[in-house]
């Protein structure tokens, strides 16, 4: 508490006092440590205490600028966050984005041809760790990184590595084309004796 006196030059006197509160030194955080950024994807950067009343303003590369508790962000780079309290106390926080490229999956067959009532097995690659989850026709889906099918259709897989960024590959199943026989004399009388010759196609 502080206390204020004035006396003037009759003497007399008056006074006042003030209370100053320490409120502390606020903090803030942004939630993501050491974010991944997938190529040609959006990050959103979230701070750790969203309920705390107060405004928040970020920065980051190619003058980028933005209000709010999270963001969504496209380009790698340093993000500043700066925090306002209520009281109007300030904090700040940063975090560096490092991008990464998509990863590399193949599917080994990418067409293949099978007869209508057969199975094939496809698989999927990728010199990364991670996961493989597949996708077809009559709603398929399936998880590892080979399947076995036996329906026709577009099969997708789809591969996550370790830091969350996926790529896709496809492979195509198609039917053999049904054999079919036909005799060229559908109806042939023959009289007993000589031979009749019938032909195939």
């Amino acid at each position: 508490t502080y206390s204020l006196q004035f006396t003037n030059d009759a003497g007399c006197t008056a006074s006042d006092a003030i209370t100053v509160e320490d409120l502390g030194t606020p903090t803030v955080s942004i939630a993501q440590q050491n974010p991944i950024l997938c190529e040609g994807s959006l990050l959103t950067l979230t701070i750790s205490n969203p309920d705390v009343e107060g405004s928040y303003s970020w920065t980051g590369p190619n003058t980028f600028t933005a209000e709010g508790a999270s963001v969504e962000i496209s380009e790698a780079g340093t993000y500043s966050l700066s925090y306002l309290s209520a009281a109007g106390c300030e904090a700040t926080d940063e975090v560096t984005v490092t991008e990464e490229a998509l990863p590399i999956v193949n599917v080994e067959n990418e067409l293949v041809t099978i007869c209508e009532g057969e199975s094939v097995s496809l698989a999927a690659t990728s010199a990364q760790s991670g996961t493989y989850s597949w996708t077809g026709p009559n709603s398929y889906t399936a998880n590892g990184a080979s399947i076995t099918v036996n329906v026709a259709g577009t099969y997708t897989v789809t591969f996550t590595n370790e830091n969350g960024c996926e790529n896709t590959d496809q492979s195509v199943v198609e039917y053999l084309p049904t054999a079919s026989v036909s005799a060229c004399n559908d109806q042939v009388l023959a009289c007993v004796g000589p031979g009749v010759t019938l032909t195939a196609t």
